[in-house]
This record gives C-alpha cells, sequence and structure tokens, in this order.
C-alpha cells in the first residue's frame, strides 16, 4: 500500500498539503526576507537582483 503522507519539517502531513504549507512558509517570511538583506548588504543585494 502507497502511503499518502510525506514531511514537512519534523511533521508527517498529507501529501496533497504540503504544497500550501510551503507556500504559507515561504509567504509569512519573504517580506522580512528582503529587509533582512537590505540591512545586512546596506542595500546592495538590489543590485545584485537586478
Amino acid at each position: 500500500m502507497m502511503k499518502n503522507t510525506t514531511h514537512f519539517g519534523f511533521k508527517e502531513v498529507a501529501t496533497q498539503d504540503k504544497q500550501s504549507m510551503v507556500r504559507g512558509v515561504f509567504d509569512s517570511v519573504a517580506n522580512q526576507y528582503d529587509l533582512m538583506n537590505d540591512v545586512l548588504s546596506f542595500g546592495a543585494h538590489r543590485l545584485w537582483k537586478h
């Protein structure tokens, strides 16, 4: 029998739920990640991105 679960962090979750869970994590940190890059690179990372 095939298992319909996968790992998400330290949890085992339904395979069909993982994509939305990963998107939720990404969406929750994306803005803070850009701010951290601005601070740590003094804004230079914006030049590197484009």
